[in-house]
């Protein structure tokens, strides 16, 4: 191979040069797409603030102010930011970038969101709230009982006759032990989500509906039939304002930003014709 030829394979197997083609690509992209903000004329000016806030960020990072040669450098790296910043736009870098687009749109919400003046809410007004959304402010109820478990495979289709037999013996004083179960005997003050979570929702309703003490079943569950003796049953209900009062305040809070967040989009989208093409 004659030398030209290795020093040509050299060059392509050479990262500088390779930087250096990509370099000279993006020189003309930006000539020739109109970039290149920073001609005479353009400016870019550091106000005061721009600097105190630069330097506040700085000593917050670092727990001191910066020296001279550090805020220079800060400001520098502003400088620098802003221009690249301007000339991705002026390049429409922004316009196909779906991480980009949702940035901007989620900037957009929260700033429709915190437009209006922040005000506390009124006693009723925080009364009402909670009547229209039960279920968010919602105080669940609770349950402590014991049961006694049956499964269908130590019994087959006589699981019916063994369980009601035992809710007999249970009543009549006698000690029935039930099938080996995965779960405690003895549940304390389980919420009555939880019940169903771990029983089943058919389970946890049934439960929860029984009046404490006295044995009561079969009770049909995920795992199979039970005998259950509710100690004590306290039903879900409706907080008052006082024992919510800071919670319900919040949410109030956080759906009058979503509520004032839809009305600015609306307004927004009242002012464009929205074409959707046919598939």
């Amino acid at each position: 191979m004659a030398p030209s030829g290795r020093v040509v394979k050299r060059l392509l197997r050479d990262p500088l040069f390779h930087f250096a083609v990509i370099g000279i690509a993006l020189f003309a992209v930006f000539r020739g797409s109109g970039g290149w903000d920073g001609q005479p004329g353009a400016s870019v000016r550091v106000s005061a603030a721009d600097v105190g806030l630069l330097e506040a960020r700085w000593e917050q990072q670092w727990g001191r102010s910066p020296s001279a040669q550090e805020a220079e450098a800060l400001i520098e790296s502003h400088v620098r930011e802003e221009i690249l910043y301007r000339e991705a736009l002026s390049l429409g870098l922004d316009r196909n970038d779906t991480i980009i687009r949702r940035r901007l749109a989620q900037k957009m919400e929260f700033l429709a969101s915190e437009a209006s003046e922040a005000r506390a809410p009124g006693d009723d007004e925080l009364v009402a709230f909670l009547a229209q959304h039960p279920e968010r402010f919602r105080v669940p109820g609770r349950v402590t009982f014991e049961q006694i478990y049956f499964g269908g495979e130590a019994h087959g289709d006589k699981l019916g006759e063994v369980a009601d037999a035992a809710l007999q013996a249970v009543r009549a004083g006698e000690s029935v032990e039930g099938d080996r179960f995965l779960l405690a005997r003895h549940q304390q003050g389980l919420s009555d989500d939880r019940v169903g979570q771990v029983f089943g929702d058919g389970f946890g309703k049934a439960v929860m509906a029984l009046a404490p003490g006295d044995w009561q079943g079969p009770i049909v569950s995920s795992y199979g039939l039970h005998l259950v003796f509710v100690e004590e049953n306290h039903a879900a209900r409706a907080p008052s304002l006082n024992e919510v009062r800071d919670f319900a305040v919040r949410e109030w809070e956080d759906a009058q930003r979503e509520k004032q967040a839809e009305a600015f989009y609306r307004e927004l989208r009242a002012r464009y014709r929205v074409q959707v093409d046919a598939r």
